[in-house]
């Protein structure tokens, strides 16, 4: 492949634009999931509502278990694009998704050159994990971004050491912290390890031991940590004892631990066994190729610390994905873009790319079967969503027929066209549809709450008491506090502003506090205790079509 020198300047607005432009498409057409997207969003409003960017504070509780940089950028957003919809919260998703490609591309160039940088950004921004990760709010999005900053940083420092980069490294290191938490710190220990393995201690050294840096870490990276424990007792026990222990011992998903295990074939799908097979080869050179062992150690040191903690959620596992594309690229160089002749490696290749070619349409055709299959027998509980599959399904067994027709004609390099668009086909067909509270199946719904809290927002003159917990998007949707009765989660930090908000026994007894007319927020299979707390028969007022009701104790 011949690139003209002219074209070198737009390559990386290019490969920018092409990580970007597929997160952008229906960014906010969906409502915020409920948890943790949600409290980003109503956090940051929060903050924007308030001028109030120092503390991240929800209905009166401060809440410090993600880092104030995903709420910040999330909240300059919502100040840009306005605090009434989706897309203002999500749009810097998508820039995220483009600075990480480009990091990608630029590392991918470094190692093996402008051919390989190109396919790899195209490796990333096909797969299956990237496209779906980098459409919803969560700390894993931007630290992926900020973990490639920084490993491309670091890997041109030990390339060519030069002040500037020090000062670079230490600057991206320190904003990365405020974006990421500890997090930051997993792929870059497991570089520095890699580096002194194999002899470059005294560039490490230069690097750590460098008094500016420190300083600047020290400032801007633990600067606002350390003006939150100094103004918030019980801060510091909170982070570093408390935080973590949940973390590693709270299973909160109840996912079972060997499914993530799987994790990393779907994460690279529709390129699963051209990385299977090169992760294969790579492992055997793990001690004699520099570039391997700094990949294999970045993708996979931070997968099983991640893997170790039972509060693991597969969003976080995405800051793997890159370098285990930049170890899956060059072997898609050499089967896909390599010049075939009659030597013997050549013909090995092209018997290697028929293989994976079958691999990729057997795939697809299986996949599009179940899911079409799945779509027509749930169609009755869960229209929207067997839609969504349905189409998908057909789309990926066409796509299968046409990968099968191109290695019939021995085209086996077209197919690529095809399997590159598996990914891009479904989300063409699931992200206009999807607006995050439809039925998955009988009794399983999409874990958005919009519908209710949006109801709620347009009945600013009732009082709304939510029971047991709130749901953590109100504050976006209706741009207010609400009170609790007999909250679950932790008090620890209420402000004082907060502690009028989560109600008890006598709260019940006073009138004032919950009028008689007040309408109450809760989980339909907390309706009966709700009832019985009250005393009083509850009655439908409204719901959100999943598991959250809105209820009087009167008839509407």
């Amino acid at each position: 492949m011949t690139i003209k020198n002219k074209s070198y300047v737009y390559l990386p607005i290019i490969v920018f634009l092409v990580g970007m432009l597929p997160i952008l498409y229906n960014i906010g057409t969906m409502g915020l999931l409920e948890p943790s997207e949600a409290l980003i969003a109503s956090v940051s409003r929060y903050m924007v509502d308030h001028n109030n960017l120092s503390t991240p504070i929800f209905n009166g509780i401060k809440h410090f278990e993600n880092a104030p940089g995903v709420y910040w950028i999330t909240a300059l957003g919502i100040k840009i694009f306005g605090s009434d919809g989706e897309f203002g919260a999500r749009f810097f998703l998508s820039v995220a998704a483009g600075i990480t490609a480009l990091c990608i591309f630029s590392i991918a160039r470094l190692f093996f050159g402008l051919q390989c940088a190109l396919i790899t950004g195209l490796l990333l921004c096909t797969s299956a994990l990237f496209q779906i990760s980098f459409r919803t709010i969560s700390v894993a999005a931007y630290c992926t971004m900020f973990e490639s900053i920084v490993c491309l940083v670091f890997f041109h420092y030990l390339n060519k050491p030069t002040l500037l980069l020090k000062h670079t490294f230490w600057i991206v290191l320190s904003i990365g912290f405020m974006f990421c938490g500890f997090s930051i710190l997993l792929p870059i220990i497991a570089l520095t390890a890699v580096a002194i393995y194999t002899g470059q201690q005294m560039q490490i050294k230069k690097l750590y031991c460098f008094i500016p840096g420190i300083i600047a870490f020290v400032l801007f990276g633990l600067g606002w940590y350390i003006i939150q424990m100094i103004v918030n007792p019980g801060l510091f026990t909170y982070l570093l004892f408390k935080l973590p222990f949940n973390n590693i011992f709270n299973n909160y998903h109840g996912v079972p631990f060997y499914l993530y295990l799987f994790l990393p074939l779907f994460a690279v799908f529709p390129w699963t066994s051209i990385w299977l097979q090169e992760l294969k080869n790579k492992i055997k050179d793990y001690k004699e190729d520099p570039v391997v062992t700094y990949l294999v150690s970045w993708a996979f040191f931070p997968f099983i610390i991640r893997l170790l903690m039972t509060s693991r959620v597969y969003t976080n596992f995405m800051t793997s994905l890159p370098p285990l594309l930049l170890l899956t690229a060059p072997a898609f160089q050499a089967l896909y873009v390599k010049k075939d002749d009659m030597s013997k490696s050549s013909l090995l290749n092209i018997q290697q790319r028929r293989k994976h070619n079958l691999i990729l349409a057997l795939s697809a055709a299986i996949i599009g079967m179940v899911s079409a299959t799945y779509g027509y027998f749930n169609y009755d509980e869960a229209p929207i969503i067997s839609k969504t599959q349905i189409f998908t399904g057909i789309a990926w067994l066409f796509s299968a027929l046409i990968i099968l027709a191109f290695m019939v004609k021995k085209l086996n390099k077209s197919a690529l066209v095809p399997a590159a668009m598996l990914i891009p086909i479904m989300l063409l067909f699931t992200v206009p549809a999807i607006q995050g509270q439809e039925k998955i199946s009988k009794d399983s719904y999409l874990p958005s709450q919009y519908k209710i809290l949006k109801t709620i927002s347009r009945m600013p003159s009732s009082d709304f008491v939510f029971c047991f917990k709130p749901l953590m998007g109100s504050y976006f949707y209706a741009g207010k506090d609400f009170k609790i009765l007999y909250y679950e989660g932790s008090l620890d930090f209420v402000t004082e502003e907060g502690k009028k908000l989560y109600l008890d026994d006598k709260a019940l007894e006073d009138s004032k506090i919950i009028k008689p007319d007040s309408y109450f927020v809760l989980e339909t299979e907390s309706m009966e205790n709700a009832s019985k707390i009250l005393k009083h028969e509850l009655h439908f007022a409204f719901d959100g079509e999943t598991n959250w009701r809105c209820v009087s104790r009167e008839k509407i």
